[in-house]
């Protein structure tokens, strides 16, 4: 079979486990399903580049998902049919997602947002009834200072995320109804400053700060405005010596 962008493959009748490949890319491929010599499924996979040879020395960008289950499923082609629905792969994903702050870069497979001053905030619907979690990465963020996961809702269910080059990397695994914060709860005006949370209560935060450089930093330091009436709301003006750490707590 040919495939292009969002298009799939899949085994089914495996019970060791089954493959599906989902397209990303904008290229185009041929697949072919096939039984090795254990009667074992197995799927090949080449380009598509209407030449005969291919130049010595060619690069080829790829950019494909490779999903593999347990074999479990009670209805292999039903289960890789609702993850292409519930990922955008056959358009819209299947989960609501509606942003007051940030915009949406990219829904198919991942969440790809783009935060703003540090921060997306919305609401979901839907995310409980998807086949696996949904994976989010959030770019415009500071790997020097702690990012996290709040549901404003509850703001006593929230978990720091991990920090890449930039990007927020996590999962909603739940409906975020009464909205969601994924950000900096405190930022600075200097990017180089480590700001690590300590604790983040309603009416009260703890922080440290660590001046990582040889020189003397002046930095300023503030709380997010994507969690006005979750946190206190401050702003502090504070000199850090080289290699100087400074524990701060804000009490409303």
């Amino acid at each position: 079979v040919t495939l292009g962008k969002r298009g799939y493959i899949s085994t089914f009748s495996d019970p060791w486990g089954n493959v599906g490949i989902y397209v990303l890319d904008e290229n185009i491929y041929q697949a072919q399903l096939g039984v090795d010599g254990f009667s074992r499924p197995y799927i090949s996979l080449g380009w598509e580049k209407g030449e005969e040879f291919i130049p010595e020395g060619t690069e080829f960008m790829v950019r494909l998902l490779l999903l593999y289950t347990s074999g479990k499923e009670k209805n292999p082609p039903e289960f890789f049919k609702k993850f292409w629905e519930d990922y955008g792969f056959g358009g819209s994903p299947s989960y609501q997602l509606r942003l007051e702050r940030g915009r949406i870069k990219e829904e198919l497979y991942w969440l790809n947002l783009k935060s703003e001053d540090g921060y997306v905030r919305g609401k979901t619907e839907g995310i409980e009834g998807l086949i696996n979690p949904l994976p989010v990465v959030v770019e415009g963020m500071n790997d020097n200072w702690d990012a996290l996961l709040l549901d404003l809702g509850n703001p006593k269910n929230l978990r720091k995320i991990s920090l890449w080059q930039g990007k927020g990397w996590l999962v909603f695994d739940t409906d975020f109804r009464g909205g969601f914060f994924v950000g900096h709860p405190v930022i600075s005006d200097h990017e180089g400053v480590r700001i690590n949370l300590l604790y983040l209560e309603k009416g009260k935060v703890g922080f440290v700060l660590h001046n990582p450089l040889q020189k003397e930093i002046k930095v300023r330091v503030f709380s997010s405005p994507g969690l006005i009436g979750v946190i206190p709301q401050f702003e502090k003006k504070i000199i850090l010596k080289p290699g100087e750490e400074r524990k701060v707590e804000i009490v409303k």
